[in-house]
């Protein structure tokens, strides 16, 4: 390890985290505008290069560029990686950063230039990096402790706190004329450690921005995009889970189908536009009117289809006619009532095959459907419960 030369070791480090820049600043060019956090992302593995550059020149240049500027430059690249995670979930940069970073500024030209120290600059960089990854650690343990790529950012930034905590306390053993650079196992490890460190904060983030592209991907899959009701795919796919559990555990499963009376004056009254916020004012009516585990989807057009998992034939009618009495709160919104149909499998109606109980209790549902709207319209009808 004392052969490694350290200047190299840490301009490499500086050169591949730039080329990782590159790579988040084109995810940020074509991604940008649906996540947040990429441009902080890709600038921060840049200005890191930069610090590299700058601490090259210590022993050669002077001290208030290869000491002062470049840590603060390199303070200032993990300042930019922790505020774009940030950004990521949804959240600022705590106000405590900036008076910190001040504060770091005015001590690091005070050892620097001023009363040149370098065990002091030491455990004040030190103690700051380990500052800053632990409460970007605590960012990411907060929103997502279960994918992936959150589990990988996490081992990371904690190796990075170890490091950092670690670096800290090694400060009383160094010996006298110690520098950044000087040639030992110690200091070997120190900027290997960190290098390899950076370069992993970098892939974290990249499979971060691939883990929520992923997310909102299958979030496109499954929703549709107008209500945010489930799709039909997702909803019968839901569906068959609610019916095999019902076949499981012997507990009832209804299905409600909605449908908007006179739907198509609305669209030659007011025009589609409008027409659209019927729907999605109509989706977030019925969702009020749901629990957590009940399950919304847009069958096609202006019919929907709710499943609600251990409910009966008497609360799926209760749930149907809330639905029913519910207005629109906005102010100018055309009132559209609904009609609905029931239908409802009981714990006793579980011996044919999942697909084939859940296409009877729609075909019901929908028939009951039917039935609303020949007797008037803005109504609830039940059908009959399926024979064994």
């Amino acid at each position: 390890m004392l052969a490694l030369d350290l200047r190299t070791i840490v301009f490499l480090t500086g050169a591949i985290g730039a080329l990782m820049s590159v790579v988040l600043f084109f995810m940020h060019r074509s991604y940008g505008h649906a996540m947040r956090g990429l441009l902080e992302w890709a600038w921060g593995p840049l200005v890191i290069f930069v610090s590299t550059l700058l601490l090259g020149l210590r022993g050669i240049g002077p001290d208030w560029a290869s000491v002062v500027l470049a840590n603060l430059v390199l303070l200032s690249g993990g300042l930019l990686l922790y505020a774009g995670t940030r950004h990521f979930y949804g959240e600022r940069l705590p106000q405590w950063t900036w008076a910190a970073f001040a504060l770091t500024a005015l001590a690091l030209y005070w050892w620097g230039v001023v009363d040149p120290h370098y065990n002091a600059r030491l455990l004040l960089v030190s103690a700051f990096m380990a500052a800053l990854q632990g409460h970007h650690f605590c960012t990411v343990w907060r929103h997502d402790r279960e994918t992936f790529a959150a589990r990988f950012m996490l081992v990371v930034l904690a190796c990075m706190v170890v490091l950092m905590l670690g670096r800290s306390l090694s400060v009383p053993f160094l010996p006298a004329g110690a520098d950044l650079f000087a040639p030992s196992p110690l200091q070997s490890l120190y900027i290997g450690g960190y290098a390899f460190s950076l370069m992993a904060m970098t892939v974290g983030c990249v499979l971060l921005m691939s883990e929520r592209l992923r997310q909102q991907l299958q979030h496109l899959i499954s929703h549709d995009t107008l209500t945010g009701a489930l799709s039909r795919h997702a909803l019968f796919q839901r569906g068959r889970e609610e019916v095999e559990r019902s076949r499981r555990t012997q507990r009832p499963v209804s299905v409600l189908m909605l449908d908007l009376d006179h739907f198509k004056l609305v669209n030659d009254q007011h025009g589609h536009m409008v027409g659209d916020q019927v729907l999605r004012d109509f989706a977030l009516r019925v969702r009020d009117e749901l629990r957590k585990i009940d399950v919304l989807g847009r069958f096609g057009g202006e019919e929907f289809m709710v499943v609600l998992p251990e409910t009966d034939s008497i609360q799926a009618r209760q749930v149907a006619e809330r639905i029913r009495a519910s207005r629109s709160s906005q102010p100018g919104l055309p009132q559209c009532s609904v009609s609905i149909g029931v239908a409802t499998l009981s714990e006793s109606q579980s011996s044919q095959p999942t697909q084939t109980m859940l296409d009877r209790l729609i075909a019901d549902a929908d028939r009951a459907l039917y039935h609303a709207k020949a007797s008037g319209r803005d109504r609830v009808a039940v059908a009959a419960p399926l024979p064994a």
